[in-house]
């Protein structure tokens, strides 16, 4: 937990806390109480001086050395100028006065009042409704007892804070007030105080009910937070400086190991999301959700829902996950959005998640999420799009690469290799991977691309299909057949058939047109390509299609593109494929050498636009071939678009 005490400026909140105690304390409850102390001890003194105790009459060979029911010793040095004979055979044991009585109880150094007046300070009364027979037997004595041992560190340590947190500050004042009901007081007195507490709270935790707006999902809940906390101080509860409000208005979502997540506003303004779990089922489990977030230092990564604070001390039921504020989850996203709109944005969204698995599973902490589904992955404010509920997920020690567990995760949402054959919930061990995350995360990819759909069929069907390899839905993505030879390796039944995330990312379907044409530029670049080496396999595969590039360009755009204007030669390209590759890199290289102003310039515009739409399906086609040829992979030109593989 951070430092709370403040050396400078503005004072620590929980300094705050404090002196709001303070001021209720010294300004509202102690005059107040010194009254009913008046007016009770005038009644027990009355009491105590008749037969048998005659208290105002004792003398050393007969006195009282307690008052039951307490079992403090009598402090007779308080009274009477007692303090300056040594010898208590010396002192004068009679108690002349209620105000002598009350002197008795107490310490020497807190018997110096001169009356039931100021001089008597709110500590020396809390003492003696503590000890005194009239407070013991009408109850207020616990809730002086209770009130003290909560200042008492104050007392002698001032300069620490720390232990005001908002519940211990909201409790300290809710036991002022039942002390105050517990008194002779009139009713009305009663009630003038402790609306006098209840306003003092209320002003201290209002006092900074700062917001800067962020959201734009929950700005109206905001609202109604701050306007519902001015109101309801009471429903307020404050974790680690952040205020929240556990009625169902404010809860945000659902789900998971936790019992909901709720808006939580920041002493600072700033807009947090609090998740709620009870202790006694899931402490556990928030404790470990808080020790790998913490591994993990979730504010370092970009696509990892940021952690802020954890919490299970404040209640005797809950725990809490301070955690960032986003907007909506993957799942609310697909369902608002028209499928056009989804096919759009889909593989920015790929890419991200992408690279939120990525961050997580590098060594030498590899975290396996091991529950991702549209409802765990949550867009922000900027359309960043982040992993978050890690309540199931696992730390890979850096010599292993499996995690062998019962089954865990959600259905619909498990890697093959993760499901177990019977699909019972018993003690059958089933193995979780990084690889695992991967195709959960392609069967992610497809429910965006399909608005919802799964690409092992409904609900009842995809256990079956899933162990099966039968992805039924797959041909659902035949418009789409980048995105589909991604997703269909990423799906692919076996652990090692599928990429590293690392590797998915450099999958043409998540690259930008520059870097799709740059890929088939650094293809025909390299020698066993420009050479046409027929005992190249990676020649071979390319070559393999027969089909005649050149029927599909306009002769005299090919002529045009086949001329070098500057050494004045004619270049001759044949039918095969490598020869198209050699063309593309041969213009990307001297496109810009000289002006071009002809007809046939105009009709190709643009280079990389007009070869990627000539020729839609080749940059997919020659990087699936990359991808399988160790000869093209290697090579120092091409290293950085399999640089993961």
């Amino acid at each position: 937990m951070a430092n709370v005490v403040s050396t400078t400026g503005t004072p620590s909140l929980e300094k705050r806390r404090w002196s709001t105690i303070s001021i209720c304390l010294n300004k509202i409850l102690a005059p107040n109480l010194k009254n009913a102390i008046a007016a009770e001890f005038q009644d027990w003194y009355n009491l105590l001086t008749k037969p048998p105790t005659e208290i105002d009459k004792q003398v050393f060979e007969k006195h009282l050395e307690t008052l039951p029911p307490s079992k403090f010793p009598l402090k007779y040095e308080n009274i009477n100028d007692n303090n300056v004979h040594k010898s208590p055979s010396t002192h004068d044991y009679a108690v002349k006065d209620p105000l002598s009585l009350a002197k008795v109880f107490l310490q020497p150094y807190m018997a110096k009042f001169t009356g039931f007046d100021e001089t008597m300070d709110f500590y020396a009364v809390l003492t003696i409704m503590l000890e005194a027979e009239p407070f013991v037997t009408c109850g207020t004595a616990i809730h002086a007892k209770n009130i003290r041992e909560a200042v008492w560190s104050n007392m002698w340590s001032v300069d620490d804070f720390s232990m005001w947190t908002d519940a211990k500050f909201n409790e300290t004042i809710k036991e002022m007030q039942s002390l105050v009901e517990s008194t002779n007081l009139s009713d009305t007195v009663k009630k003038e105080v402790c609306d006098e507490l209840q306003h003092c709270k209320c002003k201290a935790r209002n006092e900074s009910w700062k917001w800067k707006k962020v959201s734009k999902a929950y700005e109206e809940k905001f609202e109604k937070l701050i306007e519902h906390g001015r109101k309801y101080t009471d429903e307020i509860m404050e974790i680690n400086g952040v205020r929240v409000c556990l009625k169902e208005e404010f809860l945000i979502g659902k789900g998971g190991q936790s019992i909901g997540v709720y808006l939580g506003l920041g002493r600072d303004g700033s807009e947090k999301a609090i998740k709620l779990f009870f202790k006694a089922t899931h402490g556990d489990l928030a404790k470990e959700e808080k020790e790998l977030l913490t591994i993990c230092k979730t504010e370092e990564l970009a696509h990892v829902v940021t952690y802020w604070y954890f919490d299970d001390t404040s209640h005797d039921m809950f725990a809490f996950l301070i955690m960032e504020l986003c907007e909506e989850t993957l799942e609310k996203f697909v369902a608002r959005n028209t499928l056009d709109d989804l096919i759009k944005v889909a593989h920015d969204i790929v890419q991200q998640i992408l690279k939120g698995l990525a961050d997580l599973h590098k060594k030498p902490h590899c975290i396996l999420h091991r529950d991702l589904k549209p409802l765990n992955i949550l867009r922000n404010v900027h359309d960043k799009w982040l992993l978050a509920d890690f309540g199931i997920g696992r730390i890979l020690p850096d010599d292993q690469t499996t995690h062998i567990s019962v089954e865990r995760g959600t259905k619909k949402w498990k890697a093959t290799e993760s499901c177990s054959e019977s699909g019972s919930s018993d003690d059958t061990k089933v193995l979780y991977k990084a690889e695992s995350d991967i195709q959960v995360t392609g069967m992610v990819a497809f429910y965006i691309l399909t608005k919802g759909e799964h690409p092992f069929g409904e609900a009842e069907q995809v256990r079956a299909n899933l162990l099966a390899a039968n992805p039924v839905n797959l041909n659902m993505l035949d418009g789409h057949p980048f995105a589909k030879d991604l997703i269909s390796w990423m799906l692919s039944h076996k652990p090692e058939d599928r990429p590293s995330a690392e590797e998915a990312l450099q999958h043409p379907y998540l690259k930008s047109k520059e870097q799709q044409f740059n890929l088939l530029c650094g293809i025909g670049n390299e020698p066993h390509v420009k050479k046409n080496d027929v005992n190249s396999d990676a020649v071979k595969e390319l070559n393999k299609d027969t089909s005649d590039w050149i029927t599909q360009m306009d002769i005299d755009v090919l002529n045009y593109l086949s001329y070098d204007r500057l050494k004045k030669i004619q270049f001759k390209y044949t039918s095969s494929w490598t020869d198209c590759l050699r063309l593309i890199r041969n213009i990307k290289e001297h496109w810009k050498d000289c002006p071009r102003m002809e007809p046939e310039a105009i009709k190709v515009g643009d280079p990389q636009e007009y070869f990627l739409n000539l020729f839609p399906d080749l940059v997919l086609r020659v990087y699936k071939i990359a991808r399988s040829c160790d000869d093209l992979k290697e090579l120092p030109g091409l290293k950085e678009y399999f640089k993961a593989q």
